[in-house]
């Protein structure tokens, strides 16, 4: 798929600032010169789509608003492959809860796509794949009811950690609901490269966040675009 470069926006990911308090990663990432920001959602971070009521929801909408950024998404990993059963219900739940805020806190255009890894280990994969395809399936339709898209993370050392994996789960769920968040510094620290060769996942334009080193979103002084390092992420 091709991108118009004019059109090309960069937005910020507050992983790297997930335990600060959402004012404070909003701030900086508008001082920095972003046009978007994905926060982060999650049991052990100030902002949690379990906890978030409706007050705290319209609070973070109206932060946005007065910064001008955009919401391009929402991470909120959980194990879908969890062993213990109850763990993994309540794992399935937050995402499920996540897909709830992302509507709440969407734009005119939609809610912003949820991202989520699918985590296991590589050794697991061939016996735990149908599981994952089959977690993902119901998440995908739980974002049919939100007007949502959840997006899968690959990450080294899970299941999901070589492009022709993703490749199959892609085809196994199978829905338009279900995206790629394309962080290919996975794929390249593995030697391989995230380019499918026989069909494009893009079903619209892709959202592209760019990556900054740690020290730099530790230091707040440092100098947009100086710190820029890659863009190395897309939800498709």
């Amino acid at each position: 798929m091709r991108i118009n470069p004019s059109s090309m926006k960069l937005a910020f990911s507050a992983w790297a600032m997930r335990e600060w308090p959402v004012e404070r990663q909003i701030g900086l990432v508008q001082a920095a010169g972003y046009v978007g920001i994905c926060l982060v959602s999650g049991a052990e971070f100030p902002f949690d789509a379990l906890r978030a009521d409706s007050a705290e929801r319209h609070r973070v909408r109206a932060l946005l608003d007065g910064s001008g950024l955009a919401l391009t998404a929402i991470a909120g990993h959980a194990n879908l492959l969890e062993s213990d059963p109850v763990q993994r219900t309540t794992n399935v739940d937050r995402v499920r809860a996540t897909l709830d805020l992302a509507a709440d806190l969407g734009s005119p255009q939609g809610p912003p796509p949820v991202i989520t890894m699918g985590f296991g280990t590589p050794e697991r994969y061939l016996a735990d794949r149908e599981a994952l395809a089959e977690r993902f399936g119901e998440l995908a339709q739980d974002a049919v009811h939100t007007g949502g898209v959840v997006a899968l993370e690959p990450h080294v050392g899970q299941a999901i950690d070589l492009p022709e994996k993703v490749d199959w789960l892609m085809r196994a769920v199978n829905s338009p609901r279900f995206r790629l968040n394309l962080d290919n510094s996975h794929f390249e620290v593995m030697g391989a490269t995230w380019m499918p060769t026989s069909r494009c996942w893009c079903h619209t334009p892709c959202t592209l966040i760019s990556r900054i080193s740690a020290d730099a979103v530790r230091n707040t002084s440092f100098s947009y675009p100086a710190k820029v390092t890659s863009i190395t992420r897309a939800i498709c």
